[in-house]
């Protein structure tokens, strides 16, 4: 289990925001897309189908990727319990990949083990206190991963680091919010 979400991280990256300029290597593919925000039959219990893109918007995809965003994010439903909204760069690139930045929702088995599988998979995660729920970030900013519950939340800038670590891990954290209720 501790290999899924950095294989998570690397499937949202290449195939959830469209094709980077370049290819990086394969990795794993999640189950289905769909182009639209929105799932009927969103359900937010203990497991079931989740519409990750209703908590994050498109100014919010902006104001952490610090660029320009495509209109709408991209669902990707990676189990049947799993999803991930990713939004990408309309133009800005580092090294020819397109910036972009994912919130997933787990609610089936991962939920509870979200942030203790992130600190496991991340050497420079810290603990976020205060929160009312267990929370870490990366020391610079680019991931945050919650646990409340049966629910997990991870959030994640890719390509590019943040340029201001705290200020982007509390917009993480205001997302993870809006997730976990």
């Amino acid at each position: 289990m501790r290999q899924v979400i950095p294989l998570l991280l690397a499937a949202v990256t290449v195939t959830a925001c469209g094709q980077p300029a370049k290819s990086p290597p394969p990795a794993a593919a999640p189950t289905s897309t769909s182009a639209s925000p929105s799932v009927e039959g969103d359900t937010f219990q203990d497991g079931g189908s989740v519409d990750t893109c209703k908590y994050i918007g498109h100014s919010e995809a902006e104001a952490l990727l610090g660029a320009k965003a495509v209109a709408a994010g991209k669902l990707t439903h990676i189990t049947e319990n799993d999803s991930t909204c990713a939004y990408a760069a309309a133009d800005a690139t580092v090294d020819g990949f397109k910036l972009a930045v994912s919130v997933t929702v787990f609610t089936g088995p991962l939920g509870p083990t979200t942030v203790t599988e992130f600190q496991g998979d991340n050497d420079t995660a810290r603990p976020v206190d205060g929160l009312g729920y267990a929370a870490a970030r990366s020391a610079n900013g680019a991931q945050f991963a919650a646990t409340k519950g049966n629910r997990g939340c991870l959030v994640a800038v890719m390509i590019e680091q943040p340029s201001d670590p705290d200020g982007t891990s509390a917009k993480e954290s205001a997302i993870c919010k809006k997730v976990l209720g």
